[in-house]
């Protein structure tokens, strides 16, 4: 992972660990729970797993947000696209993706960004081009309840979209 002052690399680590074709350390009890933790109904299969890697009880469900699609995506290590760049890369014309940028943007809370973020992250993890960052991706959906952080997140998010930089706009 690119950012070991995230908030929890510790967990990224931890997963990172666990997957894969070679594991460092085998626990598939733990990573089939995981993959299933993004669904209301068996997420708190998952709480134990979260909790015991001392994370508050109040980010328990921004960490299942991202453990479930990274432990389907199977991959032992994270990538370095920010949401906006990894959804970019799924697309030739990105006038096809706007759309799904776009119910990104409309989101005023975590709870609306992480049900949002479900079938967007499936999508993301069977075509991207560029692989996700999870590790940036958890942090951005921690501080997403921030107002002031909300702006910025979606502000970067449709930068990397569209590869825009401070540059380019301002010639715009």
């Amino acid at each position: 992972m690119d950012n070991p002052s995230s908030y929890y690399a510790h967990f990224i680590r931890w997963m990172e660990d666990r997957l894969g074709d070679s594991p460092r350390i085998r626990d598939k009890g733990a990573i089939a729970r995981l993959k299933r933790a993004d669904s209301p109904q068996q997420d708190s299969l998952a709480w134990d797993i979260i909790l015991r890697l001392k994370i508050p009880g109040r980010h328990l469900h921004h960490c299942l947000a991202v453990a479930a699609p990274m432990c389907r995506r199977g991959d032992p290590v994270d990538g370095k696209a920010s949401l906006g760049q990894a959804l970019a890369s799924c697309y030739d014309d990105k006038e096809q993706g706007k759309m799904r940028l776009q119910r990104i943007l409309r989101c005023t809370d975590g709870e609306e960004l992480r049900q949002q973020l479900r079938p967007l992250l499936s999508f993301i993890d069977s075509r991207a081009r560029h692989k996700l960052c999870y590790g940036r991706l958890l942090d951005e959906i921690i501080e997403f309840d921030w107002p002031h952080k909300q702006e910025r997140f979606k502000l970067q998010w449709t930068q990397d979209f569209w590869n825009l930089t401070e540059e380019d706009e301002e010639n715009a």
